[in-house]
């Protein structure tokens, strides 16, 4: 997995970010989420890999990972990242890239949880792990190759959020419905109270309640 001037990971490594998150890795203890209003990216980076930190070619990676998406926690340890994702809210969105040995301890443990929107099986093997990954539909893809993991990363990334902005728009206009129809509602209960009030007998028109009437509806529609 070399990075060669034409291969992706060699044009990432060399582009200029305007945001990113400090290089140095971060404990999940002292790795907190930026805030709502500093933090606009839909989906959080998790990988894990015992050799994550330490090997040249996986540094590197990161780089370019954070190019796709900014915000990247790395772990070393099963035991580690397994309780950093089941602290997080079901509300954050996270995809998972992890080895294999450590996919098969972490990923029958940690596919039920919500946040997990999608993972990806990072190893050199691939035939030894087809088995096992058949059984977790959360699993996108087993790869081997660094370009290939960006490539597909980039464009599930896109594909993710085209279904979270389809998700938030279904939500939007069924507020704007209920909306509507509670606007629709209240206009109607006050015609008919009006109705009630014109019929009723102790009702007496005065040509200036008349005109303070009509004003009044005028200012109101």
């Amino acid at each position: 997995m070399g990075n060669h001037p034409g291969s992706i990971i060699h044009k990432l490594t060399h582009r200029k970010s305007s945001t990113h998150i400090p290089s140095t890795p971060l404990s999940p203890t002292e790795f907190v989420l930026p805030s709502k209003t500093t933090y606009f990216e839909t989906f959080i980076l998790v990988w894990l890999d015992p050799n994550v930190d330490t090997n040249t070619e996986n540094v590197k990676t990161q780089e370019c990972l954070r190019e796709i998406l900014t915000c990247l926690i790395t772990f070393d340890t099963v035991e580690a990242c397994q309780n950093w994702l089941k602290k997080c809210c079901s509300d954050e969105k996270i995809i998972l890239i992890v080895s294999g040995a450590y996919g098969q301890q972490i990923v029958p443990q940690i596919h039920h949880l919500s946040a997990i929107v999608a993972i990806y099986i990072y190893c050199l093997d691939i035939e030894r792990n087809k088995d096992w990954t058949q059984n977790f539909a959360k699993i996108r893809n087993i790869i081997s190759s660094t370009d290939i993991l960006l490539q597909e990363l980039s464009l599930d990334q896109v594909n993710l959020e085209s279904v979270e902005d389809s998700k938030a728009l279904k939500i939007y206009k069924h507020e704007q419905q209920v909306c509507s129809l509670d606007t629709a509602t209240a206009s109607f209960l006050c015609y008919q109270l009006l109705l009630e009030i014109l019929i009723s007998p102790n009702y007496i028109t005065t040509p200036g309640r008349k005109s303070a009437l009509i004003s009044n509806k005028i200012v109101s529609y």
